[in-house]
């Protein structure tokens, strides 16, 4: 169902769902969540009572950050 979802997207949404933003890195909601507490990706914020996202511009800038070798508030280690 969620792919099917995705595919139907014109265009990634501003505000992403846990899922939504863990597939738009490109990896599992588990490993997204990792990052999250490691601090390679961004915290969420509360758009309502419940409802909490991730903005597409702070995951945007947190990749560019580790494309450009700054994870963030702590290194990530080298895959070989």
């Amino acid at each position: 169902m969620r792919g099917e979802v995705l595919r139907a997207l014109p265009d990634w949404p501003r505000g992403m769902s846990c899922d939504v933003a863990a597939s738009y890195v490109g990896v599992s909601e588990s490993t997204f969540r990792k990052l999250v507490e490691k601090g390679s990706m961004p915290t969420p914020i509360d758009i309502s009572e419940g409802r909490r996202v991730w903005l597409r511009e702070e995951i945007d800038e947190r990749l560019d950050r580790i494309r450009n070798g700054r994870s963030g508030s702590r290194k990530l280690k080298s895959w070989d």
